[in-house]
């Protein structure tokens, strides 16, 4: 009895030992001579968005060679779902649409949307240049910032070419599909800071395969929360100060 049992766990160990094995190899990719090579990491991103009471995509391709410590990070974000809840907090027509700011998880923070971020900045990466649909990172301004380092969350796409701001943020992206869903976002009445006045926000936001399908727009399964209110109006100096452009 006591050999038969040991025979059957050591079946069952190495039963699972290979199903561990089978799919970790999975996730890696084959040399030229048959060898294993180092996991693969993609650089496609899904941004899925509740945007007028349906779940759309807009698909990003992420630009490491440009700016590698920015993509590192933003691919940390990613993993922690950092980005999901998040509300789009500056649409501005045929210019840009901007997030990432973990303030605006709450209605209740509005006055401050635009002011957070993680707690860290990141290193100035000023190599790609600024078309239209270019995603870059936000960050204080010139005269509180001169290294230029990057909010560490807070990102906004470019809905134009915009030629005044190469050289000036780390770019790092670049929107592959559903960039007219930025435009509908754009036309959005706003308040006094170009916030939207009805929530749109990040359902989810994960790094996927090239060849991922992009699901077609659907009811929104998420409660729908109200469309968030003005805040009081604000002079330009404050808002160039305190907010991360």
């Amino acid at each position: 009895m006591t050999n038969r049992a040991s025979l059957h766990r050591a079946t069952i160990v190495a039963t699972l030992a290979f199903a561990a094995s089978a799919l970790f190899s999975g996730c890696l990719t084959t040399t030229t001579d048959g060898g294993m090579a180092a996991p693969v990491s993609y650089d496609t991103v899904h941004m899925r968005l509740d945007f007028n009471r349906q779940v759309r995509t807009v698909v990003i391709q992420l630009d490491e060679h440009a700016a590698p410590q920015t993509v590192a990070n933003f691919k940390k974000l990613l993993r922690e779902r950092y980005y999901d809840g998040l509300a789009f907090h500056r649409a501005i027509p045929s210019y840009l649409v901007q997030t990432g700011d973990p303030l605006t998880r709450d209605d209740a923070n509005r006055d401050s949307w635009g002011t957070g971020g993680p707690g860290y900045t990141i290193p100035s990466e000023t190599v790609k240049r600024h078309k239209r649909g270019t995603v870059a990172m936000a960050r204080l301004g010139n005269a509180v910032n001169t290294s230029k380092a990057s909010n560490g969350s807070q990102f906004f796409i470019c809905l134009d070419d915009i030629p005044s701001l190469d050289g000036e943020y780390s770019a790092f992206g670049d929107v592959i599909q559903g960039i007219e869903i930025l435009d509908e976002m754009a036309a959005l009445p706003t308040d006094t800071n170009d916030i939207p006045k009805r929530r749109v926000e990040i359902v989810s936001m994960a790094i996927t395969r090239p060849d991922a399908v992009v699901a077609k727009p659907r009811e929104s399964d998420r409660p729908k929360r109200k469309d968030t209110q003005p805040d009081s109006e604000k002079g330009i100096f404050e808002r160039s100060i305190e907010r991360f452009w």
